[in-house]
């Protein structure tokens, strides 16, 4: 996140190889060392997480009885304390997310325990609840989520059975998902990372 005089990476839960975890840790740029944070009140893996100002917001992912979640939690970067946020309306893990501009969050697809979902929400922190969006036309789980400058969110990859290269894209005003002919990947990508700079969008590892 952005923060005053150096932006702030976080380590957040995740799974040990042997356990989940709630632990929290954050990067001391000055010192090149990991601090530890509070950590959050669920152990959880394979959650979204987006940013803004001086929060983080944790949402669905997976708990200790491999069961998806719709619980969020946000974390306050100025008091290191973690608040219980809103449900997602459906529980899912391996989603991906992403945030526009002013402040909208996404959450995209994913897997609920049972089936892949094509199903999008949107958060508002201002509002600071879930609402369902247009729901994409593909299924994708452990996919890319980015916004780029004019506030459109592709997704991008991720797996419905087996993995995609394809790409759709959403258009907020609209509240349509649409295809985009011509962009697919070069390779089936699931699980990567994905940004948008100066114009392009950059996908990474998976």
């Amino acid at each position: 996140i952005r923060f005053f005089p150096f932006p702030l990476a976080y380590a957040i839960g995740g799974h040990s190889g042997e356990e989940h975890l709630r632990s929290v840790e954050v990067l001391d740029v000055e010192n090149q060392c990991w601090r530890p944070c509070r950590p959050m009140n669920t152990e959880r893996t394979y959650f979204g997480a987006a940013g803004f100002n001086s929060r983080v917001y944790v949402f669905g992912g997976q708990n200790l009885d491999y069961k998806a979640l719709c619980e969020s939690e946000v974390y306050d970067a100025l008091r290191d304390t973690w608040m219980i946020g809103a449900s997602l309306n459906t529980a899912r893990r391996n989603c991906a997310s992403t945030i526009t501009s002013d402040g909208r969050i996404f959450a995209v697809g994913g897997f609920d325990g049972a089936s892949m979902l094509s199903s999008v929400e949107a958060y508002d922190p201002r509002m600071r609840n879930w609402m369902e969006v247009a729901p994409m036309s593909t299924p994708r789980s452990s996919s890319m989520a980015v916004a780029d400058s004019s506030g459109r969110i592709w997704a991008l990859g991720g797996t419905s059975g087996k993995r995609l290269r394809s790409v759709e894209v959403y258009d907020i005003r609209a509240n349509k998902w649409s295809a985009t002919p011509g962009t697919d990947m070069i390779e089936e990508v699931s699980a990567g990372s994905a940004v948008f700079f100066e114009g392009n969008i950059y996908v990474i590892g998976g």
